[in-house]
């Protein structure tokens, strides 16, 4: 993870692609929502783990059909729209403590895509030695971090007003004859496969990995930070490193990118200058085939 631009995905396709060529099955995954990975493995990737080399595997999760998957399996829960679809009396769903969840099922917090994306994709890492995340910007990640223990609070909040609202619906008579028991049961053993997911993820991130030669017993994560030798970037991600360890998450190394070294001389700025004449007259091409203009600022 890190700030944008410092090449976070070359960093962790170059460590991926390392890893897969020592004879480690892997599976690299972008969840960040403008994806490059595809881009930078040259291969066209969706939801599924494509193999784009020998032992490498990469897929992109879609954040906000992730988010759309997630919300509608909470939505079968939304308790206050099934008792107000069984006409009971009007203030019957705000006694019961429902509006605020309902309200809450409509418009999750920040950061709950990108982790139910992450939880989506969980499910395709069975088999793989190793498994790399290809993270979204810091703000991002950051917010990433503190969902799952909010998500997890949230659900298990939604199943506990479940176990309520079968009573209530007993008592009235209207479980059985309604079906809504049937419709609250398939809800319960969807939302509970997410939750199992997120929980999995949540305590992955809590768990360093072993010291090499040890054999762990478990998932375990490790949280590479990536920055570049600027000002702005070094900041941000003394900041990242900060947070990280305030929540407990193991980081215990920062890449930094795109260093010039001292010997670099004029061959160095002359590549430069070709790499970018090459990408520029690309985007003159482009920007003139749509009659869109284009400001090239030295």
């Amino acid at each position: 993870g890190g700030k944008g631009g410092v090449g976070k995905t070359s960093s962790s396709s170059s460590f991926a692609a390392a890893s897969a060529a020592e004879g480690k099955k892997v599976l690299i995954i972008s969840t960040d929502p403008a994806h490059s990975l595809g881009d930078a493995l040259c291969e066209p990737l969706n939801g599924r783990p494509r193999e784009v080399a020998d032992n490498l595997f990469a897929m992109e999760v879609d954040p906000e059909e992730a988010l759309k998957e997630l919300r509608e399996s909470l939505k079968m829960l939304d308790a206050k729209a099934l008792l107000d679809s069984l006409g009971l009396p009007g203030g019957t769903t705000a006694a019961l403590g429902l509006t605020e969840l309902s309200e809450l099922l409509e418009s999750p917090p920040p950061g709950v895509d990108e982790i139910a994306a992450v939880a989506k994709a969980i499910t395709e890492t069975e088999g793989f030695d190793m498994v790399i995340f290809d993270t979204a910007p810091t703000g991002h990640t950051l917010r990433l971090l503190e969902v799952p223990t909010f998500l997890i609070n949230f659900i298990d909040r939604a199943l506990s007003v479940r176990k309520s609202i079968g009573g209530v619906l007993g008592m009235l008579g209207l479980g059985l004859a309604s079906g809504a028991d049937d419709k609250l049961d398939e809800a319960e053993k969807k939302v509970r496969s997410i939750r199992d997911r997120v929980a999995f993820l949540s305590r992955a991130l809590k768990t360093p990995p072993s010291p090499k030669g040890v054999v762990s017993n478990g998932a375990s994560a490790e949280f590479v930070v990536v920055t570049r030798p600027t000002e702005l970037d070094a900041a941000e991600a003394e900041r990242l490193v900060h947070e990280l360890k305030a929540q407990g998450i193991c980081c215990r190394r920062l890449v930094v990118n795109q260093i010039i070294q001292e010997a670099s001389g004029e061959a160095y700025w002359q590549a430069r200058v070709e790499s970018q004449g090459k990408i520029l007259k690309e985007l003159r091409t482009t920007c003139e085939a749509r009659t869109l203009p284009l400001y090239e600022v030295g």
